[in-house]
């Protein structure tokens, strides 16, 4: 990630790393907790086509593949080499009782190269931005066990149920 903005986050949800991993994975639910993700979709063998709101306006999309994934510890990703926008990192799950420990490490550069990323700080903190949405996922994760009295939000983990990353 040498000349990518990086993104160093994490949160804890009240929720057991099984349910939070799943509900994670399941990528095309993105849009509901991403504010500038406008829609995740699988186009096969565990890659997926992005679509997002940049700055001024614009969509930003790419292709990012899963390269690594242990299920209940780790999902790793990155985009497709002659993409719009290079996107990569990691999100790791630490259990803790009954709650789990979410530690995201993201890296970034917007089309353009350094002078479109110039243009997009200008308009947005990528930190912060992070931060507001785990905050909204693990809303989402709370917000629907405690209303559904549900141990898990999302029927299945196959990886064929995944629209994202």
């Amino acid at each position: 990630m040498t000349d990518m903005a990086e993104v160093h986050e994490s949160i804890e949800v009240n929720a057991p790393v099984r349910q939070v991993y799943a509900a994670w994975t399941n990528f095309t639910q993105f849009p509901r907790f991403m504010e500038n993700v406008i829609e995740v979709n699988e186009t096969g063998d565990g890659r997926y086509h992005w679509k997002a709101k940049g700055p001024l306006g614009a969509e930003v999309e790419w292709d990012a593949s899963v390269v690594e994934d242990i299920p209940e510890e780790l999902i790793a990703w990155r985009s497709d080499e002659g993409d719009g926008a290079r996107v990569n990192g990691a999100v790791r799950f630490h259990p803790i009782g009954d709650r789990t420990r979410i530690e995201v490490n993201m890296g970034y550069q917007a089309p353009g190269g350094m002078a479109g990323e110039a243009v997009a700080r200008m308009f947005s903190n990528p930190a912060d931005q992070t931060r507001e949405d785990l905050e909204r996922f693990k809303d989402m994760l709370e917000d629907h066990a405690e209303a559904s009295g549900a141990s898990d939000i999302r029927p299945s983990t196959a990886p064929s149920d995944r629209g994202g990353i």
